[in-house]
């Protein structure tokens, strides 16, 4: 018959995990491989959004960024969560992008955020794209970023890549703020996932 409650295993701290049984108990299995999606968030005229649930559970974690509309020109901006606080420092990053024939690069060795993608023609374009994020834990004197995406709109398209780092040793990261530089995320969403280990 159906399992009663009392046979099914405490949900709590066992997000991303399948039920499996060993023939006579039920149990919470990890998931073998594969990415793990952690938090999500749906962007409504927000000025930012956090992405949470960094642990030492997951070396290496990925961000979706998907149709992201922005209120007004903008980029994308990046900033780590520690120690409770958003961290407005000690970043650096290069990012590279290009339209209708045209590239440039824009870099930065001591900026207060990650600059990850940007927006060309606002309203009608959208961002969307991928963000890696390795060394989270504790003791990394780095935690590292990259990405690829753009944005698309009637007229044209922008092309970004791009790789920065956030610089500390002291604490273990535990989220990712998002935000554009200026105006807000009219709609579009974030999800945030862990990369199982093996």
């Amino acid at each position: 018959g159906l399992a009663t409650p009392d046979e099914i295993p405490s949900q709590s701290g066992n997000t991303g995990k399948f039920l499996t049984t060993d023939g006579s108990a039920a149990s919470w299995g990890t998931v073998a491989g594969g990415w793990v999606p952690i938090d999500s968030v749906t962007a409504s005229s927000s000025s930012s959004v956090l992405l949470e649930g960094i642990t030492s559970d997951y070396d290496s974690y990925a961000i979706s960024v998907n149709g992201i509309d922005p209120s007004t020109n903008s980029y994308l901006m990046l900033r780590v969560k520690y120690n409770g606080t958003i961290q407005t420092s000690n970043y650096g990053y290069y990012i590279w992008y290009g339209s209708n024939n045209q590239y440039a690069g824009d870099y930065s060795e001591s900026s207060d955020a990650i600059y990850m993608c940007s927006s060309n023609a606002a309203p009608e374009n959208t961002m969307s794209g991928m963000i890696y994020i390795a060394g989270t834990e504790t003791g990394k004197k780095f935690a590292s970023y990259s990405s690829i995406g753009g944005s698309t709109s009637t007229s044209q398209a922008v092309l970004n890549t791009g790789s920065g780092a956030f610089s500390s040793s002291s604490y273990a990261i535990t989220g990712v703020q998002l935000r554009p530089n200026t105006g807000t995320f009219t709609s579009g969403s974030f999800t945030l996932y862990g990369l199982a280990k093996p």
